[in-house]
């Protein structure tokens, strides 16, 4: 059963990039990119939900993909919420701030650099750095925030 819901995710993830590529070719790179970006900040109020739904599981541990499993699982939600929510809270502390974007950004990616270094090794912090581009995590929140003032 493992196996067959494996093959049924990886047919999945083909028909979304095949469907992809179709539409960045149809429409363009640029035009395909501000759609991606659209809609991932249309989901962002939506992170908070998910985690009190899962924690209603009551499972022992989860599997997160690409990091393994996490027990008590109830502690690894709870910590992912209150990092979404500082997360958050940073990006839209970053717009009161005077100066340009860049530098909102840049005061952003500053603050994030400083609390990993403090919970972590400098070579886990580069880690995550890479895998997670807090500069993209920037952008992403403040068009988020910006559009919920609007």
């Amino acid at each position: 059963m493992a196996q067959g819901g494996t093959i049924g995710r990886a047919s999945i993830l083909w028909n979304h990039y095949r469907n992809s590529v179709f539409s960045a070719r149809q429409i363009g790179v640029a035009a395909f990119n501000e759609q991606c970006r659209s809609m991932v900040s249309r989901y962002v109020g939506e992170w908070r939900q998910m985690v009190t739904r899962i924690g209603r599981w009551g499972a022992d541990t989860l599997f997160v993909t690409h990091f393994g499993p996490h027990r008590p699982s109830d502690a690894h939600l709870a910590d992912l919420a209150d990092h979404l929510g500082w997360v958050s809270g940073l990006a839209k502390a970053s717009l009161t701030q005077e100066g340009s974007d860049a530098d909102r950004e840049a005061w952003f990616t500053g603050e994030i650099r400083r609390q990993l270094r403090r919970r972590t090794s400098d070579a886990d912090a580069n880690a995550y750095e890479v895998a997670g581009r807090f500069d993209l995590n920037w952008r992403g929140l403040a068009r988020y925030w910006r559009k919920r003032a609007n």
